[in-house]
């Protein structure tokens, strides 16, 4: 039986249906959009709001904001790429247990002594003292990193380095699953440890 040739225009028009772009989805499904384009990517703090927007009616920012820091039906954390994405919080685990060997094969191999801390004493000592860190309350990375800083009685370069803008030991404690984004503080990153973000979630 010879294969079925598919116009481009049937294909495109698919994709199209499938992301919601061909026509937009009501608001109430807002968390089934996110889910059937496999999240949104958020390297850019405005870009969830603008992807949403064009496949959402009568869209508006606090709708997002609601279901990420109100509801946490969705979460934002680092996914694909070893970048930025908000999912639905339920299919973190999915997420999670396809893409953790990802970092730590290709995407975190730069974490190398002498300039970073070896593995090891990344888990044995630095992830304990970021989840005491963050048993109050969310942080500021710089906020977190002077706490980190003070429990490990260490300024060394190479803790120093460890909270650095574009992720550091955060990306890697975030594929571990011990830390999420929460609720950005005065419009900088904040960081919550999962288990109490959301507590109910098991990522095995």
């Amino acid at each position: 039986m010879a294969a079925e040739t598919i116009p481009l225009e049937k294909v495109t028009r698919l994709y199209l249906i499938k992301h919601h772009l061909f026509r937009k989805a009501k608001s109430n499904q807002l968390l089934k959009v996110v889910g059937d384009v496999c999240g949104l990517h958020a390297q850019a703090s405005t870009t969830p709001y603008l992807s949403l927007w064009s496949r959402v009616e009568n869209f508006k920012n606090d709708l997002l904001d609601h279901e990420l820091y109100r509801n946490r039906s969705l979460v934002k954390t680092w996914c694909m790429r070893g970048t930025l994405h908000v999912i639905p919080s339920q299919d973190l685990p999915i997420y999670n247990q396809a893409l953790r060997r990802m970092w730590f094969e290709h995407h975190g191999r730069f974490m190398r002594a002498p300039d970073w801390p070896s593995r090891e004493e990344r888990k044995n000592f630095i992830y304990p003292k970021i989840r005491e860190a963050l048993a109050d309350k969310p942080l500021k990375r710089k906020d977190l990193n002077a706490k980190v800083q003070s429990l490990l009685r260490d300024d060394s370069k190479h803790y120093q380095r460890l909270f650095s803008g574009w992720g550091g030991i955060l990306k890697e404690t975030a594929y571990e699953g011990l830390t999420v984004h929460a609720k950005p503080c005065d419009r900088e990153s904040c960081f919550a440890r999962l288990d109490q973000w959301l507590p109910n979630l098991d990522l095995q």
